[in-house]
């Protein structure tokens, strides 16, 4: 029994999730793709992870996140004029609904929840476009933390690194800095 609602309710939400990895996959992705080699290299225990690679995540990876938010704030913008939309199609939507309904003359409420039924039905498709938005922020927000998280684990081992090399310098010193030798 709760296979067959499961298959109706994936078979519903199959257009919108694609509409939804669609948007991710040409806006975000490609920056939170480097992101996932990034952190597979920092957990990687054959080969540490390079300098050269700690200096991409400490330097570069910062601006492209913030191109990745400016990108999620044109989206964030996107979904309040939907919804900004919705309001102003649902009052359209209800005042035409009222119309019909004085048309008749009734006032049965059987005929009013079928005229309230009719406009809910109306706007379904207006507000899954809202909650796939939302749900796209959500995952690049998410996406962004992982990012700051990232970044500092980065941090923490470009810093243990450097104190290592002050406290155990590899390069050679000369002998000019060594004090006198008494025998």
């Amino acid at each position: 029994m709760f296979e067959k609602i499961q298959q109706e309710i994936d078979n519903q939400c199959a257009p919108a999730e694609q509409f939804c990895d669609s948007i991710y996959e040409s806006v975000f992705a490609p920056t939170f793709a480097e992101v996932q080699k990034l952190h597979a290299r920092m957990k990687s225990e054959q080969v540490p992870i390079t300098d050269a690679e700690l200096t991409y995540i400490l330097t570069e990876l910062p601006l492209d996140l913030f191109s990745v938010s400016e990108s999620l704030n044109k989206l964030r913008l996107k979904l309040e004029v939907t919804k900004l939309e919705n309001n102003k199609r649902e009052i359209e939507q209800k005042k035409t609904f009222n119309a019909e309904l004085l048309k008749t003359g009734e006032k049965s409420s059987i005929l009013s929840q079928i005229i309230k039924d009719e406009l809910v039905q109306s706007m379904a498709e207006y507000r899954i476009m809202e909650v796939c938005y939302t749900s796209i922020i959500t995952r690049v927000e998410n996406q962004l933390t992982y990012s700051r998280e990232l970044i500092m684990g980065a941090k923490k081992i470009w810093d243990s690194r450097r104190a290592a090399e002050s406290s155990n310098p590899i390069n050679p010193m000369s002998t000019q800095d060594l004090p006198p030798y008494q025998l």
